[in-house]
């Protein structure tokens, strides 16, 4: 009888066998890095697609920030005038005060002009104060205000204040407009009477 011998030692892999193995091994790996690199893709993609989208944001931010119609665009927000008269009270022809002397007499060769005017915050607290206004003009110079009417100096951001500025300019000033923080030059319409002080002959016809 012959006796079989049983080996101890684990078969050796036929070659075919070791190359499935690392066929497989790569072709794992090549899986996971096309993975990896797909999200990265997608990631690149959103992040580009946020910017673009705060881009927009921005954009249409700066289309918000243009002045509606009949405001002009200052420092830190927007301005409108409403109107501009001659409010200066004539103490002496109220009665009682005839011999009394006038508490706030408007200068010789000057009228007191009001201009009635809005101020709208924009995006953040406008601050102000009433050397930031001048008017400017042929006859005129610069000239601050004598009085201000408008609000207490604060205007909270997408809020406006609505008032006035009083202004002592000579009776011949002409071509007056109205400045805010060295900024755009708003043309000022003078009332009628301005017109006439300044101009004796306006108004008067030919024959007298």
């Amino acid at each position: 009888m012959s006796t079989m011998t049983r080996s101890t030692q684990p078969p050796r892999l036929r070659a075919g066998e070791r190359v499935g193995e690392r066929t497989e091994t790569t072709s794992a790996a090549k899986r996971r890095v096309v993975v990896v690199t797909a999200a990265i893709a997608v990631a690149a993609a959103m992040l580009l697609a946020g910017l673009w989208g705060l881009s927009a944001d921005r954009s249409g931010d700066e289309q918000a920030g243009t002045a509606p119609a009949g405001w002009v665009d200052v420092p830190g927000g927007w301005l409108t005038v409403r109107e501009v008269s001659d409010r200066a009270v004539d103490h002496k022809a109220m009665p009682g005060m005839q011999t009394m002397p006038d508490p706030d007499p408007v200068p010789k060769g000057y009228v007191r002009l009001t201009v009635d005017l809005s101020l709208a915050a924009r995006d953040e607290t406008l601050r102000w104060k009433p050397a930031d206004f001048a008017v400017e003009g042929k006859g005129v110079g610069v000239v601050r205000p004598h009085r201000a009417q408008l609000g207490d100096g604060v205007v909270p951001a997408d809020t406006q204040v609505a008032g006035g500025l009083t202004f002592d300019v000579p009776k011949n000033a002409h071509n007056l407009t109205l400045q805010f923080r060295d900024g755009t030059l708003i043309p000022l319409a003078l009332p009628d009477q301005h017109h006439r002080s300044s101009n004796p002959s306006a108004g008067q016809s030919p024959s007298s």
